[in-house]
């Protein structure tokens, strides 16, 4: 295992900027110019200026004040367990950040970080990088890297800030943001290929992209988590002709008013997903919003503005509900918009009834038809009677479909909903019912893992939407 040592100004030749045994310990200027190379690319970015080439396994050590511009395209090549680290510019023995290598001028210089070998797995920390082109990340398949305390950072306009385009590829990045030159650029990943944020954001002093998330041709997979979206004034954007991304975000903090997801893709398959959001300058109730789309089907969304009063002797509800959006409903019974109301953990060696209550709303235009059972259902995964192990589906959606009759109107609720402290302003516009389901006692199922589907089959764009409440009565 080699440890290659790296600062601006250095003038190593050959392996004198090499430690072939044990890393160093001291400050850079101890170790001397002749001691350390000038640039990360002078040792993996095809500068081949150490005699001894950098192998599997091998350390690159670079100084916390490190700044290098490579003005030219560089590919930096790790190879396998190959790990580049921003450490202490007066401590070489301990991990720092500050560090930063790339293109800064406003051309198409493309900087590449990739893996030496399809399968192999490589990893930086500390060290931002610059580029004035197209980001890549991954230039060969199945390729994996671990980024770690990192801002990448987009010199031109126009371009990705983030590309990963290569099948197979997984890229991490922990507490890592972006910094983008203008409004147009964001992150785009293809071919499958899978990128995971966790923690990080976009940098407050660059530009407002208009969407963060690109979906481009062969689309691939995005997971952020606990990431600041709140500079991008739009957080996905999907182009008619792309393939079907999918998009898993939680607890982000997003911009007020800002585009969760637009509809324009006539794709049948991305899947748009968010929980836990936040909007910023948001109250306590703002922290825990959720928003979804599955393209042709409908989209989700936390709702504040009613909610339904749980009355006496019950513990007082969250004012939070679930806003359920069905679109282009060409066969509803078959496929409606499915949300997933709850995972909850019940004890069913005795009887179990959940019951959801319904409130379609459609604000100053009089109070809207009655949804039918085949219209609004419940789905519940719970386990089976004789086989724990196994799930099963419970459904209310009508066992039997006459498809030349009209089905049944959903029972009629008289549970308080309101809007702010009063349900008067409401009560005109009001169409509240419920659908309950009863779980029969399971031996053995003490514990049982049931989760609670609500089922939305009906284009309701013209006439309100429904929000919908889960209660369980274990009584």
């Amino acid at each position: 295992m080699g440890y290659y040592y790296v600062k601006k100004g250095g003038t190593a030749v050959g392996d004198a900027g090499l430690e072939t045994t044990t890393p160093r310990t001291g400050t850079f200027t101890a170790m001397g110019v002749s001691a350390y190379y000038d640039s990360i690319k002078d040792v993996a970015g095809g500068g081949g200026v150490p005699t001894t080439a950098i192998a599997a396994g091998d350390t690159i050590c670079v100084s916390s004040v490190h700044s290098f511009d490579t003005i030219a395209n560089t590919t930096y090549t790790f190879p396998d367990g190959c790990m580049a680290l921003c450490v202490d510019d007066a401590n070489a023995e301990n991990l720092s950040t500050g560090a930063s290598e790339g293109s800064s001028a406003t051309g198409s210089d493309t900087i590449i970080l990739m893996g030496a070998t399809g399968g192999g797995r490589w990893a930086t920390y500390g060290i931002d990088w610059r580029s004035d082109f197209n980001f890549n990340i991954a230039n060969a398949n199945d390729d994996c890297g671990l980024i770690e305390n990192a801002t990448f950072i987009q010199t031109s306009t126009g371009k990705a800030a983030i590309l990963l385009n290569q099948t197979g590829s997984c890229i991490i990045c922990r507490d890592t943001s972006i910094k983008v030159a203008g409004t147009t650029e964001g992150i785009e990943v293809g071919k499958g290929a899978r990128l995971e944020m966790r923690g990080g954001g976009i940098d407050a002093t660059g530009s407002a992209p208009t969407s963060l998330i690109r979906a481009i041709t062969n689309a691939g997979q995005f997971f952020l988590r606990c990431f600041d979206a709140s500079k991008a004034t739009g957080l996905y954007t999907a182009a008619a002709n792309v393939d079907s991304p999918l998009i898993k975000l939680s607890r982000l903090k997003v911009a007020s008013g800002a585009t969760l997801s637009e509809t324009g893709t006539t794709q049948q398959g991305p899947v748009f997903d968010m929980d836990g959001y936040g909007t910023a300058g948001g109250n306590e109730d703002d922290y825990w919003g959720f928003h979804g789309r599955y393209y042709n089907f409908g989209s989700f969304d936390h709702d504040t503005s009613i909610y339904r009063d749980p009355g006496a002797n019950v513990d007082a509800v969250q004012k939070l509900t679930v806003l359920m959006s069905a679109t282009d409903q060409v066969m509803p019974y078959f496929a409606p918009l499915r949300f997933k109301l709850a995972e909850i953990k019940l004890d069913l060696t005795s009887a179990v009834t959940l019951t959801v209550e319904l409130a379609q709303w459609d604000d100053g235009n009089g109070a809207p038809t009655r949804l039918k059972d085949d219209e609004f259902w419940l789905e519940i995964e719970r386990p089976d009677s004789t086989d724990l192990a196994l799930g099963v589906i419970d459904t209310t959606r009508p066992t039997t479909y006459d498809i030349s009759a009209t089905q049944a109107d959903l029972t009629t609720s008289t549970k308080v909903w309101k809007k702010g402290s009063d349900d008067s302003t409401i009560a005109a516009d009001i169409t509240k019912s419920s659908v309950a389901h009863t779980l029969s006692a399971i031996t053995g199922a003490s514990n049982a893992h049931v989760t609670v589907w609500a089922c939305l089959a009906k284009d309701l764009s013209a006439v309100g939407d429904v929000n919908v409440d889960l209660l369980v009565d274990e009584s």
